[in-house]
């Protein structure tokens, strides 16, 4: 999903760019995307999630079944992701572009150049994917909140210092986008505007079409829920 995200950009741009093959993001970018910004939290999702804790996974076995029949590894799932990748694609392109255009700032200056929007539609997208996985996620644990939340410091540091140190075409676009309140509202409205439908999508089939997974996760919760109660008011007796 994040890598149609991230490519599929490249597509709408070329409408705009004249067919000539320009990128959308910087090289630099292009070459840490996959390395610095975006594989720990999907690694850590991979190593350290889990449905449920062990004890209801030895309870009710019919949850490996998914696992053996590959539902969740299979031809299906790989083309609802493309197509979420594709939908994320046109959003985080074609909303900043339309908002961006002729754009003017607060103080007067021309904020419609190329490598600020590149800026902006990278910084869209790492906080996308990165919820994205926070979504994901079952089961948390230290790791999965260093791998996430540090990939987010990680990105914001290492661009900010890419595009202020180093010369080059970057020089200073990340720090001024960021000085306008426009950069915030755009992040704000695209994220809300991808993260939204997902939302909605998993709370529906969770309500009505809830999976044994599903309700064993609640049955977690209102267990846990339950003792801590039940210790609550041991401790309030015993005062």
């Amino acid at each position: 999903y994040k890598n149609f995200a991230f490519t599929l950009c490249h597509f709408w741009f070329a409408f705009f760019c004249g067919y000539s093959a320009q990128t959308v993001f910087d090289p630099m970018f292009i070459s840490v995307y996959n390395l610095f910004y975006t594989a720990a939290p999907v690694l850590a999702l991979g190593v350290f999630d889990q449905d449920v804790d062990d004890k209801h996974s030895l309870e009710y076995p019919q949850l490996y079944t998914p696992g053996h029949m590959n539902l969740f590894f299979n031809k299906r799932e790989f083309l609802l992701s493309a197509v979420y990748g594709f939908y994320t694609s046109a959003v985080l392109f074609l909303l900043p572009y339309g908002i961006y255009h002729e754009a003017i700032s607060s103080k007067g200056y021309v904020v419609s150049d190329y490598i600020l929007l590149s800026n902006v539609v990278a910084t869209i997208l790492i906080i996308v994917v990165t919820v994205q996985v926070m979504l994901d996620t079952s089961y948390w644990t230290i790791f999965n909140h260093i791998t996430i939340w540090g990939s987010l410091a990680w990105y914001f540091g290492l661009h900010c210092l890419y595009s202020v140190i180093l010369p080059g075409t970057l020089l200073g676009s990340l720090l001024y986008a960021m000085q306008e309140p426009v950069f915030w509202l755009t992040t704000l409205l695209t994220s809300t505007i991808l993260m939204v439908p997902g939302v909605a999508w998993r709370f529906y089939f969770t309500d009505v079409y809830p999976t044994l997974a599903d309700r064993v996760r609640l049955k977690q919760r209102v267990t846990k829920r339950r003792s801590r109660v039940s210790e609550t008011m041991t401790v309030t007796q015993s005062a």
